[in-house]
């Protein structure tokens, strides 16, 4: 089996992590994958052609191989239709994945939605192109990179429960980044987009771990919400009672 180790990660996420550096994009710098995919599509789509002369280019794998036997399915849930595959999706993930510091990683992110180059969009375009993007591929299409192969049916089951507790906070994520990047208004630039994301939570949230990271501590501040919530309730009841008595 492919995942073992420390606690230190917590297995789920080691498994997680493990699956993803299956795909090879660790091995590269994510410039490098930005130029390239970039050259390689056509008006925003990737054929399978031009995603098998990168992955050649690279080494990225795009095959099932060894214990990692999802990576097909994978790419097939990054098509936009029948016969091509969503630039913005593969190359978001691509760089996320890729080497790179924070400010880089955050920089290519912008502009791969920046399409026109005005280096402004709005809080909605960015919530909805690139923030909704960044949680949902990192909480949930890359979890499912991890198979029977590479983890005993325990480990599955908890990596499955994993991706479920993500669920409630997708929004809640999404929503708190989108009000650290309306600091100076609605109106997202480009230098404020690479600010935020390489300094708050220190610059972990351009990587897929991190962003899973940044879900985990949202949970574990609604559970403490919702234990403080109950210590005082039962406290008032025991007054009332205290009252009566």
């Amino acid at each position: 089996m492919g995942c073992v180790g420390s606690r230190e990660l917590g297995m789920e996420e080691k498994c997680i992590v493990n699956s993803e550096r299956g795909l090879g994009f660790y091995n590269v710098k994510a410039e490098e994958l930005d130029a390239a995919f970039r050259k390689y599509n056509s008006n925003g789509y990737l054929t399978q052609s031009q995603l098998i002369h990168i992955s050649n280019k690279f080494s990225i794998r795009i095959l099932n191989y060894g214990h990692h036997m999802h990576i097909q399915s994978f790419f097939s849930s990054l098509k936009a239709n029948e016969n091509n595959y969503s630039l913005k999706d593969i190359l978001l993930i691509a760089i996320m994945l890729g080497k790179g510091n924070s400010e880089t990683k955050a920089k290519l992110i912008y502009e791969l939605f920046d399409t026109e180059y005005s280096h402004q969009l709005t809080i909605q375009v960015v919530k909805k192109e690139i923030l909704t993007r960044m949680v949902i591929h990192s909480s949930r299409t890359l979890p499912n990179l991890v198979c029977s192969e590479m983890a005993e049916p325990e480990l599955e089951m908890k990596i499955h429960k994993f991706k479920l507790k993500f669920h409630d906070f997708v929004d809640n994520a999404i929503d708190e980044l989108a009000l650290k990047l309306t600091v100076r208004g609605k109106i997202i630039s480009e230098d404020t987009f690479v600010e935020v994301f390489s300094t708050y939570y220190n610059g972990e949230l351009v990587s897929p771990s991190g962003i899973r990271k940044f879900l985990s501590s949202l949970r574990g501040k609604q559970k403490i919400k919702s234990s403080d919530r109950s210590t005082v309730e039962s406290q008032l009841v025991h007054e009332e009672v205290e009252k009566i008595e």
